[in-house]
């Protein structure tokens, strides 16, 4: 009988990491044994740091942009993280999946945000450089990780 429970948040990672090859089938258990839950996720405090970068980058823009693309840039790096969180909380894999695209989708709006914001001259490309980092990172985690939940055991 294959359970739906989560993997704790070590073995996520593990699945997530590009210099790691996983060798044989993790072993899934309730998530209520990983203390620190979703915190411990490799891609959710690679998210967090995105969210830093992206306020900080947004501080500079010009004051009428504050109800337009400041917030739509910083509600969607937040996004990001916020989906990841919801994911791990709901009702097994398949929920996880379905929250970690959504998480990447939002990845996906940071990233032309920030577009936006270099080709209006907001920021320099070379200011953007550690989120673009972050975002290609991130994006590519999430793919892992969604994969590794809907693999069939």
């Amino acid at each position: 009988m294959e359970t739906d429970f989560l993997p704790i948040a070590e073995v996520l990672n593990r699945m997530v990491d590009s210099s790691v090859v996983a060798e044989g089938n993790a072993s899934y258990q309730s998530a209520d044994s990983d203390p620190r839950g979703f915190k411990d996720l490799t891609v959710w405090q690679v998210g967090m740091d995105l969210v830093a970068e992206c306020y900080r980058l947004t501080s500079s823009f010009p004051s009428q942009e504050m109800s337009g693309l400041t917030r739509q840039l910083r509600r969607a790096a937040v996004s990001v993280t916020l989906n990841i969180a919801e994911g791990w909380g709901r009702n097994g894999k398949a929920e996880f999946a379905r929250f970690a695209d959504i998480a990447r989708g939002s990845l996906h709006e940071v990233d032309a945000a920030i577009e936006v914001a270099i080709r209006l001259k907001f920021i320099e490309q070379k200011d953007a450089e550690s989120a673009v980092s972050s975002i290609n990172r991130i994006s590519a985690m999430l793919l892992r990780l969604t994969q590794s939940l809907r693999m069939k055991k």
